[in-house]
């Protein structure tokens, strides 16, 4: 077992397959030494492993710190292709006004000006003009895709 394939663990019972109580206890520990984590269930272990995912940074994907400052770099650095496929932008959010909606709820409650992440708001009308593209009826909104 190794930090990679911890990673990849979605739920309880994924967990549970990775090995004993004692063998996840004992790589968990090997990654957070000098700390030690005890747990006498899987279920307790589970709640630490949860923490150590949302906490440490060996256990983080990628540079960003949270998915907040990823989503702000996409909008604000990036552009056209590698942009879209980083944001998950997909050819059926220009077809389905919904999905476009559901897409743009996720991201809004990460870039808002409210949020205090981006202070210009360059994230925020990025992600609004990304949106009325895909939402657009007039055939001059389907060439954003």
């Amino acid at each position: 077992m190794n930090i990679e394939e911890l990673k990849l663990v979605t739920n309880l019972e994924s967990f549970k397959k990775l090995g004993t109580l004692s063998d996840i206890t004992k790589k968990l520990n090997e990654i957070v030494a000098p700390l030690k984590i005890e747990a006498n269930t899987n279920e307790e272990l589970y709640e630490v492993f949860q923490c150590l995912l949302e906490k440490w940074s060996d256990f983080k994907k990628g540079p960003f710190v949270d998915e907040r400052a990823e989503y702000t770099f996409y909008l604000t650095m990036l552009e056209g292709k590698q942009r879209n496929k980083m944001l998950g932008i997909t050819d059926e959010m220009y077809d389905s006004p919904e999905l476009a909606k559901q897409w743009y709820r996720r991201i809004v409650k990460l870039v808002h000006p409210d949020t205090g992440i981006d202070k210009t708001n360059k994230a925020f009308i990025v992600l609004q003009q990304l949106y009325e593209v895909m939402t657009d009826d007039s055939e001059d909104g389907l060439d954003g895709k």
